[in-house]
C-alpha cells in the first residue's frame, strides 16, 4: 500500500518529494514506457531523431498537465498540441 501522505498527491509532487516511496519508482516507469510509446510512433512516421523527438513530446506533455494544475485549463490542451505539431514537423524534415 502508498504512503498515507502521498495519497491525492500529484505525481510530479511525488516524483520529488518521495523518492523512495514505491510510487515513485510506478510514476517513473510509465513516463519511460510513454516515452518508448511515443518513439515508436515517431519511426512509423519515419522519423530519424526517435529519442529526441519521444523526449520532446514527453516534456510537452508533462508541461502541459502541470499548467492544467496550476488552473490555466482555457488554452493549455491546445497550445501543447500545437507545439508538438512543430516539433513534429520540425523532426520529419531532418
Amino acid at each position: 500500500m502508498l504512503n498515507s501522505q502521498v495519497s491525492g498527491t500529484k505525481p510530479i509532487q511525488v516524483e520529488n518529494d518521495f523518492a523512495d516511496d514505491p510510487f515513485h519508482a510506478v510514476v517513473a516507469e510509465r513516463k519511460r514506457l510513454l516515452s518508448i510509446y511515443f518513439a515508436s510512433i515517431a519511426k512509423k512516421a519515419n522519423a530519424k531523431v526517435l529519442d529526441w523527438l519521444a523526449r520532446q513530446l514527453l516534456i510537452i506533455k508533462e508541461g502541459a498537465i502541470v499548467l492544467a494544475h496550476l488552473g490555466d485549463h482555457s488554452q493549455v490542451a491546445a497550445d501543447a498540441r500545437a507545439a508538438a505539431k512543430t516539433i513534429i514537423q520540425n523532426a520529419l524534415r531532418l
